[in-house]
């Protein structure tokens, strides 16, 4: 970390590192370590659990043909087939939750229960059932038992527990890695035509339903008549196969070209397709007790490096400021000698005060600059003009005798 510092600074400024201390740098290091630390810890805060509570049952009421309010067969492979829980309210939304994928994580008995007592962990289930709104609220998870001892520990303490409190929130079902199928209602026809869902990754929960004759819109499907499965408007006077178009709660969609070959009742076709993963949730490693969010990362980086220009560029700026003070301080003192260096009279201490025009290298082939008479040049005294004016007196005198 020091070296990689001390480069970027020599790459900015090479006088930079005569003004950097090992010991600024030490101060920079740990105040970067504090930061990453910080943002370590935000994802945690920030990852978007909500609290709630979890009871779980062992499911003997046949609600519909496949044993469940969604009309599921149950949850895929990946969950174990077992993992799932019943949800109730928003969570549930008239069956329109259905096939929902949450994580759960419990943290505790609810309300006093000392002999309820386990280590946190975090498991993975899907929505298949629902929780009548008399006994559940859209933060209770009705688990099935396998889910319950999965938290717990064992059967004995899950029993033991009864009620724990959790943390839950919404993730990717990606734990499904095959393509959705769909089943045919008993009884449908292409007068009435219903079916189910299943294996729907990613979102997991499904918003809408078209049915097409190659691009050509059919009909639409919807939860109409009930939570367990899909009904489509009016008759289907189109030939099979059908394509059909399923749109997430979040607004993926997909399209399954010709999956739908068959009217008859109980029918189990499979697609060729599922929902893309990836872009709405991010899904823990089940087990695990915490993610890791790649926008952390990209945090840490930019912060990281808007210090280190933060650094740098605050050295290069104190050095830029102390040469320019150095530059004025240099002048000021030359100043000063050339100001006491002047004071005298003598010509090798001080200005040369002789007039421009008067040097002697201003003459050039008997020139005289600004017409003045040149240095070697004679030049009558006072005395040499007294005699002119006698002897020319003198002259006119013998002129006037004569």
């Amino acid at each position: 970390g020091m070296a990689t510092l001390q480069t970027l600074t020599n790459h900015f400024h090479p006088l930079a590192p005569s003004i950097i201390t090992s010991n600024s740098i030490h101060k920079t290091l740990n105040m970067m370590a504090l930061l990453i630390i910080a943002l370590s810890s935000m994802k945690y805060a920030n990852a978007g659990w909500s609290t709630g509570m979890a009871t779980f049952y062992t499911s003997s009421t046949v609600l519909n043909d496949d044993g469940n309010a969604c009309g599921m067969s149950g949850t895929a492979s990946a969950y174990k087939n077992t993992m799932y829980a019943a949800i109730a309210g928003s969570e549930f939304d008239d069956g329109y939750g259905c096939g929902k994928c949450y994580q759960i994580k419990g943290t505790g008995a609810y309300g006093n229960n000392p002999d309820c007592n386990f280590d946190t962990t975090t498991i993975t289930i899907q929505a298949i059932d629902q929780c009548p709104s008399s006994e559940c609220s859209a933060s209770h998870f009705d688990l099935s038992k396998d889910a319950m001892t999965a938290i717990t520990g064992s059967a004995n303490m899950a029993s033991t527990c009864g009620e724990i409190s959790i943390k839950y929130k919404r993730v990717d079902c990606t734990g499904i890695t095959g393509n959705f199928y769909i089943k045919n209602k008993s009884g449908t026809s292409k007068y009435w035509y219903g079916f189910k869902l299943n294996d729907v990754n990613d979102d997991g929960a499904i918003s809408s339903v078209v049915l097409k004759k190659g691009s050509t819109k059919v009909t639409t499907c919807s939860k109409s008549d009930g939570s367990s499965y899909w009904l489509c408007s009016g008759t289907i006077s189109q030939s099979l196969p059908l394509s059909i178009q399923i749109t997430s709660d979040k607004g993926k969609t997909v399209t399954a070209s010709n999956c739908i070959t068959s009217f008859s009742g109980n029918k189990v076709m499979s697609c060729s397709t599922n929902l893309s993963k990836g872009s709405s949730f991010t899904e823990e490693e089940e087990g695990a007790s915490h993610s890791q969010y790649w926008y952390t990362g990209v945090i840490a980086v930019v912060l990281l490096s808007v210090i280190i220009c933060g650094v740098v560029g605050f050295f290069y700026v104190k050095r830029r400021k102390q040469k320019a003070k150095d530059a004025v301080s240099f002048i000021e003192t030359d100043e000063n000698k050339t100001t006491q260096a002047g004071d005298g009279d003598s010509e090798a201490t001080g200005y040369d005060m002789n007039p421009i025009d008067t040097a002697g290298d201003d003459i050039v082939n008997g020139d005289t600059p600004n017409s003045q008479t040149p240095a070697d040049t004679p030049v009558a005294d006072d005395h040499d003009e007294e005699q002119e004016i006698e002897i020319e007196v003198a002259a006119n005198d013998q002129v006037t005798l004569s």
